[in-house]
């Protein structure tokens, strides 16, 4: 079974506190990321952005105001050993699009529901199943 360090993208794109709404929004769209973990000088998570959570910004009327106001700072994370079963059951039990895997609050990665889908495991067991659910041929009526 794979871990999440066999999986996670190591070039993350973060935030920091003192951005605006406004800028962190230009940045989703040229990153093309739906979320970013917020950082602080140290490189440690302190918060994630969404977009969500920047949609509700602008429709208040927000788009000044700075990331760290606005941030959750309920951050799951996970270990490079944290299996990948574990790290599905994670997404579902918490509804969460990405996990954020550290050492010692030292950012190494992410990983998003996409990375866990596009996984050769996942893909493998997914294909496992679909055979499994289909019907042989010889069970086909003409």
């Amino acid at each position: 079974m794979l871990n999440a360090k066999s999986i996670m993208k190591t070039a993350v794109h973060v935030a920091k506190p003192g951005e605006t709404v406004q800028n962190v929004v230009v940045r989703l769209g040229q990153e093309k990321v739906s979320g970013l973990p917020v950082v602080d000088e140290a490189g440690c998570i302190i918060g994630v952005i969404t977009e969500l959570d920047l949609l509700r910004a602008y429709r208040d009327n927000r788009s000044d105001q700075l990331i760290g106001q606005l941030m959750k700072t309920d951050v799951i994370t996970v270990s490079e050993d944290t299996m990948l079963d574990q790290i599905v059951d994670l997404f579902l039990a918490k509804g969460i699009r990405r996990v954020f895997v550290v050492h010692d609050e030292e950012m190494l990665g992410v990983i998003s529901c996409r990375d866990l889908v596009s996984s050769s495991q996942i893909r493998k067991q997914v294909s496992a199943f679909a055979c499994y659910l289909r019907p042989s041929m010889s069970e086909v009526s003409p």
